[in-house]
C-alpha cells in the first residue's frame, strides 16, 4: 500500500533511508510528507513509533488507492 504522511517540521533529505526509504517532500508552509510503499501495518506502525520518539507534531497519515482502469 502506498501512504502520505505528514508531520509539522522540516525534515532533511537525509532522514529518508531512517524513514524506510519513504521520499520526502517539503510544503512551503513548512510541514514534511513521507510518501512511499509500506507494506504492512507492523512496518507502517514502526515508521509512526520513530516519529513519535522524535518527539515530531504528526498532521495527517493517508493511505493512497489506485483507482481502477
Amino acid at each position: 500500500m502506498t501512504y502520505t504522511i505528514t508531520i509539522a517540521t522540516y525534515l532533511d533529505a537525509s532522514w529518508s533511508e531512517w524513514f524506510d526509504d519513504l521520499v520526502i517532500t517539503h510544503d512551503p508552509a513548512g510541514t514534511t510528507t513521507l510518501t512511499g510503499t509500506i507494506p504492512d501495518q507492523t512496518r507502517l506502525f514502526t515508521i509512526l513509533c520513530k516519529i513519535r520518539d522524535m518527539n515530531l507534531i504528526l498532521i495527517k497519515v493517508e493511505q493512497i488507492v489506485a483507482q481502477q482502469q
